[in-house]
């Protein structure tokens, strides 16, 4: 059974960073950002095929100015549910 896997989201400019150790997907949009952990999980979990992964993102809330950060404590954060 695998775990679930996180990565810390962040945006600068027009791009979007998802980090894990390490290992950083730099995309223009959420879209391309999703798709591109997809093909980039789904390589790395190749001999899990079958099996169901949660992929988590967790905005980098010190991006967010101090006084917007009680609007946006979810905002940001993404969630995608993989079938390798």
């Amino acid at each position: 059974m695998l775990s679930d896997i996180t990565y810390n989201l962040h945006s600068k400019g027009n791009l979007w960073l998802a980090e894990r150790d390490g290992k950083r997907i730099t995309a223009t949009s959420l879209e391309e950002l999703d798709s591109l952990i997809s093909v980039d999980i789904r390589q790395e979990f190749i001999d899990h095929k079958g099996q169901n992964l949660n992929i988590r993102m967790y905005f980098d809330q010190s991006e967010i100015p101090e006084w917007m950060r009680q609007y946006a404590n979810h905002y940001f954060n993404r969630h995608i549910r993989l079938t390798i």
